[in-house]
């Protein structure tokens, strides 16, 4: 029987490979933040203000994971310089 493993970024060696990985999530974050404002400013407009304060939450956690991560990948940066 085989296994499937999602790569993950202990398999990639290069930093470049480990910055190309943050830099997608990166990308990630920023698509899942424009479909929670769309959300937030739906449900605004239609008066559902606990579900738009509901979107601003998981905007904020978005915001948050994203400076967390762009912290990391100016880490690596400065650290392995070419």
């Amino acid at each position: 029987m085989t296994t499937k493993f999602r790569p993950s970024i202990v398999h990639y060696s290069s930093v470049k490979d480990i910055q190309m990985v943050i830099e997608e999530l990166l990308e990630e974050i920023d698509e899942k933040v424009f479909a929670c404002e769309q959300y937030q400013k739906k449900y605004q407009s239609e008066g559902c203000h606990p579900l738009a304060d509901q979107f601003h939450g998981k905007i904020v956690g978005y915001l948050e994971m994203k400076s967390h991560l762009q912290e990391k990948l100016s880490e690596v940066r400065g650290r392995y310089r070419n």
